[in-house]
């Protein structure tokens, strides 16, 4: 179960941080500088292939997400969906 929330979330950051990137008009190098990683690591996040830190994460939120609380929200209702499955 853990890994289908994990799969879920990531879903939802890449969806986002590629929204992020692209209306913030922010080059991938200073998108990372923001989130305190290196631009491979941005990469992979973009592509959605790995899951970032929740250190990473919080950053993201406060500093470059537009709508932290319809994030949440959007996690939160994911996590629902889940829990009915089973």
């Amino acid at each position: 179960m853990k890994h289908a929330y994990k799969d879920s979330i990531k879903s939802i950051l890449h969806r986002e941080l590629i929204k992020t990137i692209e209306e913030s008009n922010l080059t991938q190098e200073e998108t990372a500088e923001i989130l305190g990683i290196d631009v491979r690591s941005l990469a992979y996040l973009k592509a959605g292939t790995t899951m970032c830190s929740s250190t990473t994460l919080l950053i993201y939120l406060t500093k470059l997400c537009k709508n932290p609380t319809k994030f949440l929200e959007d996690v939160e209702g994911v996590i629902k969906e889940l829990e009915q499955e089973i």
